[in-house]
């Protein structure tokens, strides 16, 4: 009726003020999207999507899940987690709300799915942070699956589904997240490749000083070794004062 029509007006209008209200107030772009990435942040996006219609089949399937409850096994963080590390942390919040509001479509305006990967996906992005180190990426899945458990379990709570249900659930949510980030760690390099994208993990592997090239350096041209690395350093330190990307 009108009820059920005003409020999908009213979830679709606060998620898409909230995607305007995210482009407007975070900090300028440091760098400048290419098509090529444009292409790519579609093409994660899609693929979001067709690996939550495909656990969604999966939850059909099986008919394991309580109904109140089949968001629990979506992995939300999966493509907004991969657009924050190949593309841009402002364009992974973007994608966050687009995805949370595309999902709703798909399950016809189901508001714990819309809420959960809304939640889910911006915990994730946003403590992703600064990625200097693989095992980030699990930390931050981590998080994002015990996010989507939490609100499953307030969702469940409010749906009177049993503590043991609500458990289940609430496992199978973090599971989902594990599972998801496991994914984003297998891909990565495949999209790096094909996309020539350097994340910031790949330019971390190339600061090794055991790297052939810089080795060499050392042996033929020790002063410039040495005056490179001070200047790096200072230039570091200038980035995090005044809140620049020091790898980018």
């Amino acid at each position: 009726g009108r009820v059920k029509r005003a409020g999908i007006a009213a979830m679709v209008a606060l998620i898409v003020g909230a995607a305007i209200l995210t482009l407007i107030f975070q900090q300028p772009f440091e760098s400048v999207v290419s098509n090529r990435e444009y292409g790519l942040l579609a093409l994660l996006i899609v693929l979001h999507l067709g690996l939550c219609r495909l656990s969604l089949y999966a939850a059909d399937a099986f008919g394991a899940l309580s109904p109140s409850l089949t968001s629990s096994i979506l992995p939300y963080c999966f493509g907004p987690m991969l657009v924050a590390i190949l593309i841009h942390r402002r364009y992974a919040h973007v994608a966050a709300f687009v995805c949370s509001f595309l999902l709703g479509v798909i399950t016809q305006f189901n508001f714990a799915v819309m809420l959960t990967s809304l939640i889910s996906s911006v915990v994730g992005v946003h403590f992703l942070g600064s990625l200097r180190r693989r095992a980030r990426i699990y930390e931050a899945g981590l998080l994002a699956g015990i996010s989507a458990a939490m609100v499953n379990t307030v969702f469940g709570l409010m749906g009177d589904v049993p503590w043991q249900v609500i458990g289940k659930q609430s496992a199978a949510a973090a599971a989902a997240a594990f599972a998801a980030v496991l994914l984003i760690s297998a891909l990565l390099p495949l999209f790096e490749s094909l996309f020539k994208v350097t994340t910031d993990l790949r330019w971390l592997e190339m600061c090794d000083l055991n790297h052939p090239l810089l080795r060499r350096m050392v042996m033929e041209a020790p002063g410039t070794y040495h005056h490179s690395l001070v200047v790096a350093n200072l230039a570091e330190r200038a980035c995090e004062e005044i809140g620049a990307h020091s790898l980018q």
